[in-house]
This record gives C-alpha cells, structure tokens and sequence, in this order.
C-alpha cells in the first residue's frame, strides 16, 4: 500500500502557493515510477494563522509536516520586539514547537522576522528565503525524513504518541537538534531504540521532591514477562526441568552473546563465546534460614529477617511476579552448565529480569567475588587507641 504524507501549506498568496503544489505534483508523479514504494503527498492550504490552528486542531487531519510563510493575510506590521506582534506564519511555528511534533519548513521572503529562532534551526526544522532555495529541495527533504522512518514512528498519530507530552520534548530537546542521524534508513532500528530509550529516562522522573527526581519503580518492572529475547541470554530467569529449582543467568552479556557458528551440523548452529554458562541459585523467601511462615499474614519477625537478608552482599532480592514467588539470588550457590545445553527442554524459560535491575545484579555478584579480607587486630578499641 503506498504511503500517503499530508503536508501543511501556510501560505496566503495564491501564486506562492500553485508554485508549492506544481512542485509536490512533480514529486508525487516521480514517486508513482516506484509503484508500492512511492510516496504521495497530499497539500492542505491554510492562509492565516487561524485557519492553520484550526487545520492542526480541529480538522481531524494528521499531518507529516508544514511549510510555513511568514506573512500572511490577515497580519498586522510586526512589532520588533521578540515578545510583541508577531507574523502570522511565526505564529504557526511558535504553536509547533509548543504543542506539535513535525518537521517545519519555513519558505519566506522575509526572513529577517524570524531570525531569533535561528539557533534551533536542525534537520527538522529550516528557515529558508524564497529567492534563495527551491521548493522541490523542501519537497526532498520531507521525503528524506520520511524515508528514515521517523514520520512512522513518531508523527502526530505514531505509535509513541500515547505517551503524550515525555514525547514531544524527545521530538525538539533531542531528536531535531541531531535530526541528520536518523535520515538513513539503515538506523531506523537505532532510531527506535534511542526514542525508548529517552522515553524510558522522562517516564522514571518524579516531580515529587521526596523521590529526588527519580520516580520509584513498581516491582513488576523488575521483570520482562515471558522473556522476548529469542535465546537465553543474562538475566534470565530459568526453571530446572529434572529439579523444579530457579536459576539466573549471571554470565556476562559479551559472553553469552552469539559470535561463531558450528557449520559440521545441519541446521548450523550458532554458538557463544562461552562455553559454559554460570547461574546464580534463587531462593524462595520462605525457605531462607530462619523464616518460618505457613498461610496468612507475614509476621514482623520474618519481615525484619528478610530485610537482613536483603541488605547482606551474599543476597539480592526480587519480588514476586505472576508465576515467580518473591526469592532471594544467592550468590554463593552457583552453578554452570555447557552452553549446547542452556536452550533446549532441560531449562524453562519464566521471565527475564530489565536492563536496569541485571546490571545491578552482575555489580553486586562482581564486588561480593572481589572482596579482599583482612586480618582482625588482637584486642578491643582500648588497647589500639
């Protein structure tokens, strides 16, 4: 199915204005030698600022991005002070940059009256004088941006949209001022994982002066349930088939990560850098030494033991989660098992535990392996004092 863009045209002067649909009919009909590839672009007009606003706002209409005249019909002389009258077409970008996430073309005779927003020119957003730069170069560039998938993802109606005001910022804070990177194709991959990534960063801040900027996590966040990861990989949480135990994998990710394939074997099969995988015991909170629990409420007794517990370098706590009951990784009961036997039916899958919490799983596993003891002095403080 082709693709259809919707590109807003601000622009009063019916002249102006042909010259901008003679060139995206000239696009649209290059395109069309594509076939399913081809890109159509259809222009809306809007010849004052209310009719733009009522475009953006009220028309139901999404649009992929706006090529915006300064002056338009209905414009007073602007005043030169930055925060008096403005152009009806500055206007138009200023509400873009509050409120919407396009790329922005600005295309004027007079762009001396836009001149303070030079500094945040980028890929994403271009002031360009008439005399100076075709319409067919604007035409490309929108195409060029499309073609790196970031109107996909990101538009007025993109999949990311849902996540309201955090997405807006990432759009002109982040991705415009460094908008050339994510014109080729060949990042789109990258383009989505820096978008989730940034999202990530604004939806873990707290307002709230108690959490000191970050917000607290709910504890299923810990965990990636089932797993999304193809193959095994550090951080998942597996179930002993022959022994009904939990286990982590705590091999490091450079290790556990596909580098060479065993071609003698049909299929080939791909192997690790490891050759053994090492695999941390999780133990039942119920069955730590000292607790005694049946059914019912948790007596304060056992919740001060398990908080001892959680504070020890030997242990690590997880909370429960759908099928994993809340458990402790110990990390002096470890075991490790040959890489060819890591995926097949002698371990299940249950979960994996995010990004975040394994990466402080492995530190706290390496500092409690790198502690170095000392020997204890004779005597009490009296004696050494």
């Amino acid at each position: 199915m082709k693709k259809k863009l919707t590109v807003l045209i601000v622009e009063d002067d019916m002249d102006a204005y042909q010259a901008v649909v003679d060139a995206i009919e000239t696009s649209n009909f290059e395109e069309a030698e594509k076939g399913e590839d081809g890109v159509t672009i259809i222009p809306h007009q809007a010849t004052t600022f209310t009719e733009a606003q009522q475009a953006l706002t009220e028309s139901g209409l999404s649009f992929d991005a706006a090529i915006i005249d300064l002056k338009l019909a209905d414009d007073r002389e602007p005043s030169d002070d930055e925060n008096g009258e403005k152009l009806g077409g500055r206007r138009v970008v200023d509400m873009i940059f509050k409120s919407f996430q396009l790329p922005m073309f600005v295309y004027t005779g007079t762009p001396s009256h836009i001149e303070a927003l030079r500094g945040r020119e980028s890929t994403f957003f271009r002031i360009h004088k008439r005399d100076d730069t075709l319409v067919a170069d604007i035409i490309a560039a929108i195409l060029e941006i499309h073609q790196g998938g970031l109107l996909n993802l990101l538009g007025n109606e993109g999949v990311v949209q849902t996540f309201g005001k955090h997405f807006h910022n990432i759009f002109w804070t982040h991705l415009a001022p460094a908008g050339e990177y994510w014109l080729l194709p060949t990042n789109r991959e990258a383009l989505t994982r820096y978008v989730a990534q940034h999202m990530t960063e604004y939806l873990e801040r707290s307002s709230n002066p108690v959490h000191a900027g970050f917000m607290p996590m709910h504890p299923a966040e810990m965990y990636i349930a089932p797993s999304i990861k193809e193959k095994v990989y550090t951080g998942d949480i597996l179930r002993d088939a022959a022994t009904n135990e939990l286990w982590i994998v705590i091999t490091p990710a450079c290790d556990i990560v596909f580098q060479k394939a065993d071609r003698s074997v049909t299929p080939i099969r791909y192997l690790r850098k490891a050759d053994f995988i090492a695999l941390a015991r999780l133990t039942r909170w119920t069955n730590m030494p000292g607790v005694t629990y049946t059914t019912g409420p948790v007596a304060p007794s056992n919740i001060k033991l398990l908080n001892d517990y959680s504070k020890q370098q030997r242990y690590y706590f997880l909370p429960r989660h759908k099928i994993l009951p809340a458990s402790f990784v110990d990390f002096q009961q470890l075991n490790s098992v040959p890489e060819a036997d890591i995926d097949t039916a002698k371990y299940e899958r249950l979960a994996s535990v995010s990004g975040p919490f394994i990466k402080d799983i492995i530190a706290q596993l390496s500092y409690y392996y790198s502690r170095q003891g000392a020997p204890s002095l004779d005597g009490g403080m009296a004696d050494w004092i």
